[in-house]
Order: structure tokens, then sequence, then C-alpha cells
């Protein structure tokens, strides 16, 4: 995946900003002030299956459906990540 120059959700403070995709990856953050460089380029989620070998499957790869939402009044990210075909859904909190 190329890297996209724009942002679908961003959260932080005066020292630190992170930015997020509609998937929940984050895609660049800046510390240890929201001027400096970005130090990421790219960091994805997932699960890995105990017993299964090659059994991780990241929270950015097609067969997950994503919704995403900001929790009212506050920079607190929430992306749901759900998986029909195996029977999963994740919930994965971002915040700074």
């Amino acid at each position: 995946m190329t890297k996209t120059y724009f942002n679908d959700a961003i959260i932080g403070n005066s020292k630190m900003l992170a930015c997020l995709t509609a998937r929940g990856e984050l895609v660049r953050l800046f510390w240890p002030h929201i001027d400096y460089p970005q130090h990421i380029e790219k960091m994805a989620s997932g699960i890995f299956y105990i017993g299964q070998k090659n059994s991780t499957s990241w929270f950015n790869e097609h067969d997950w459906k994503h919704t995403q939402y900001y929790v009212e009044d506050t920079n607190i990210l929430k992306t749901l990540c759900e998986n029909e075909s195996r029977g999963l859904r994740v919930e994965q909190t971002d915040y700074v």
C-alpha cells in the first residue's frame, strides 16, 4: 500500500500528534512537539492465532470491515474492526 497524503483521523496534544487511516493504521507520528518531523512510516495492528503457522490477520486487510468514531467531547478515537468469516470483532482505542 502506498502511504496516503490524507489523514482520516488525528489525535494528540501540544507534545504529540498522531495521524491514522480509516482502518486504524498509524501513518504519521510527530514528537516531541507537533511541528517536529514525523517518526513513523506506517504501523498496523493485527491478531495472531496461536497454534497456526503464518496466522496473523492484519486489521488493514480486505477481509476486515471498519467503523471509526471519536468518543464524544474527547480526542479519543475508537476503531471497530470486524471479520465476519472468522467471527471476530475488535475495538481499537487510540489516544495521546
